[in-house]
């Protein structure tokens, strides 16, 4: 795993993220530092929390200037 270019384990975590919750953060950051480098960027914590928000969020209910605002 310490191969893979950055872009795609970030994907990865994320991924294990969205699955896993927000304590999957604080376990990643404790496996290695390249692991903790890449989650504790708020580009992650903000990709993460969108990904979540997205899945819980029923879009079409909200106006086109809404959902490009937010």
């Amino acid at each position: 795993m310490l191969t893979l270019p950055a872009s795609v384990l970030e994907d990865m975590l994320v991924d294990a993220v969205h699955k896993e919750g927000d304590e999957a953060i604080l376990m990643l950051a404790l496996v290695c530092t390249r692991f903790r480098n890449l989650v504790t960027r708020e580009a992650f914590r903000r990709r993460a929390h969108f990904l979540w928000f997205d899945s819980v969020t029923n879009w079409t209910a909200f106006s086109t200037y809404y959902k490009a605002e937010y």
